[in-house]
């Protein structure tokens, strides 16, 4: 069933997207789509499909974005550059604008070699409308997909990073790009009652162990 919910909501966005005539942001959903052709950590995941349903939680909030067009495209070329190094940040700004490519590098962590500070990374995001959103969006989807793919430690170590970097970083944002505040507190929300539910999960299986 992955692959068949992957399929439909694959389908509806492209629908949506031409619907409103947002050609840049059908155009990096179909380079994006060309680029992620695996499957997740799980092994039935359409690779896509975190991308895919990124851009669907964008849908729902646009219209409090600045940019919303611009930001629904980087839903899916978020991971480009970190995951092939054969695209570089020119080709990202050649094919879909200064905007996009600008979003799309200071989503990177790391590429062709170079490693990006944690810090210097957060701080980053934070100065942009596009980049935070995004990384909110992508953090809410990784935690909330992490539960049959990683093992305790590693997702407790997610569930830190909420309060630790990416609280923050949305709380700055916000200040800086006040217009998108619903948008910042929707994603912000997503993660504490996430973060919630899993400190309680682990709670309960600790007080289980022997």
């Amino acid at each position: 069933m992955p692959a068949a919910k992957f399929e439909k909501d694959l389908a509806f966005l492209r629908s949506w997207l031409l619907g409103k005539e947002w050609w840049v942001a059908h155009e990096a959903l179909e380079f994006a789509r060309s680029k992620h052709t695996g499957l997740r950590k799980d092994g039935e995941t359409p690779e896509f499909h975190h991308q895919v349903h990124i851009a669907l939680s964008a849908r729902t909030l646009a219209p409090y974005f600045e940019h919303a067009e611009d930001t629904i495209a980087v839903c899916f070329l978020h991971d480009v550059l970190e995951d092939f190094d054969d695209v570089g940040l020119e080709d990202i700004e050649n094919e879909f604008g200064a905007r996009i490519a600008k979003a799309t590098e200071l989503l990177t962590k790391k590429h062709r070699g170079t490693v990006k500070a944690l810090e210097a990374y957060f701080a980053g995001l934070s100065v942009d409308p596009i980049a935070s959103v995004v990384k909110g969006l992508d953090r809410c989807h990784n935690v909330w997909t992490m539960r049959t793919v990683f093992e305790r430690e590693k997702q407790q170590s997610y569930v830190d990073e909420i309060d630790r970097w990416f609280l923050p970083m949305l709380k700055a944002a916000r200040r800086q790009f006040p217009r998108q505040e619903p948008g910042y507190e929707n994603i912000a929300q997503q993660l504490r009652a996430m973060r919630d539910i899993y400190r309680w999960a682990h709670g309960q299986m600790e007080a289980l162990e022997p």
